[in-house]
């Protein structure tokens, strides 16, 4: 698979955007019927997304599209999380595009067109086309991340924490080496600050 090469040879992956930012709400995700053209904001959800052909050396990863304000943004997960940029579907031909960015004014181009109820099609580097690949909506991970989503938004829940719940005995090193947990603190206010340095 010569695309595995162009992306981890050398190219620096940035991450440009996060996984998923909010879902569309429940009543703006269609799923893709294959009867149906499908316009922008059926695409929203989390695509299982294959670069090769079909098969064991295939690589496999998730693109998530959303789409608010009448616009479909995306992310691809290659290794980081890489914004979709000039992504657009065109509704006449059943066609998807865009481009990713791999840093360095490097980036890739990506073209699908509707195949039933899944898109395929070809990533470019420049002019050269690299690979095949398709996509087919998950819609059990869609629903989930909908439902997650509308959940937070209510202040239901908070990365799967509910309202009300004990919170997680965290555990760590403080900045002189000293262990802990959260639980050493009971009954005091405690401030946590999740930071990370890579």
């Amino acid at each position: 698979m010569r695309i595995l090469s162009a992306l981890l040879s050398g190219c620096l992956i940035w991450a440009a955007a996060p996984l998923l930012a909010l879902a569309p709400p429940a009543d703006a995700m269609a799923t893709p019927q294959e009867a149906a053209p499908w316009v922008a904001k059926d695409l929203a959800g989390i695509w299982d997304f294959t670069i090769g052909e079909e098969g064991p050396d295939a690589f496999r990863t998730e693109m998530v599209l959303t789409f608010a304000a009448d616009t479909l943004s995306g992310v691809l997960n290659l290794g980081s999380n890489l914004a979709c940029t000039d992504l657009t579907w065109a509704v006449d031909r059943a066609a998807l595009s865009f481009s990713v960015e791999m840093g360095a004014g490097h980036s890739l181009n990506f073209t699908m067109t509707r195949d039933g109820n899944k898109i395929v099609g070809s990533v470019f580097d420049g002019d050269e086309e690299v690979d095949a690949i398709s996509a087919q909506l998950n819609i059990e991970k869609t629903k989930a991340a909908v439902a997650k989503a509308a959940a937070i938004a209510r202040g239901e829940v908070v990365e799967g924490v509910a309202m009300g719940d004990r919170a997680p005995d965290v555990s760590g090193t403080d900045l002189e080496g000293v262990k802990f947990k959260l639980s050493d603190y009971k009954g005091k206010i405690v401030m946590l600050d999740f930071w990370g340095d890579w």
